[in-house]
């Protein structure tokens, strides 16, 4: 595996995931680490890397990481958010498509009480100057709001090699970013 995380769950449970390149794996345990259930996510076509999983207020988890699968030159990745249900069965997907071939470097993601998805997307090589993608995701997975923040300076080689991002209350979030410039 390429990445891994690992989460307790809400029942003490642990939900572990990793990627292995074309696929996202999700495993559930229960208490005593025996396996209720394990999911691949992906495709034979493109790359898929997982960066973060949060347990959603239904109990289902929020998984975030990037793809290239939908990118015309297979090495830029963008970013890839889902929702899987508690069971472990896919309820949506979604790419956030980026133009002119930007390359993600990180993802993170948070979920407010009520299922918001809040993500956070690093683009160090944008082609005239590093951004950050600010994602809003209904609960449902129906209403995408994508939001762009020009990176401070005008280097387009700036490079995150640390982003977070936390709920703070329901309608907002913080972030943190720690960057290194060429």
């Amino acid at each position: 595996m390429y990445r891994s995380v690992l989460i307790e769950h809400y029942d003490t449970g642990f939900v572990l995931g990793g990627s292995s390149g074309q696929y996202i794996s999700l495993s559930k345990t229960e208490i005593n680490g025996h396996m209720l259930w394990r999911k691949y996510f992906g495709s034979n076509s493109g790359s898929v890397l997982l960066y973060a999983i949060y347990t959603a207020p239904d109990g289902g988890f929020i998984v975030a990481g990037k793809t290239n699968r939908f990118s015309e030159l297979m090495q830029c990745f963008e970013p890839l958010y889902m929702k899987v249900s508690v069971c472990g069965e896919l309820e949506w997907c979604k790419v956030i498509r980026t133009p002119n071939h930007a390359n993600c470097s990180g993802v993170d993601v948070a979920v407010t009480p009520t299922g918001i998805i809040k993500g956070l997307a690093s683009f160090p090589y944008y082609p005239d100057a590093s951004r950050t993608l600010f994602t809003t995701i209904s609960a449902d997975g129906l209403d995408v709001r994508v939001d762009t923040m020009r990176n401070a300076g005008e280097q387009a080689f700036s490079a995150a090699i640390g982003l977070k991002i936390m709920t703070v209350s329901d309608s907002s979030v913080t972030f943190c970013m720690q960057s290194m410039h060429n």
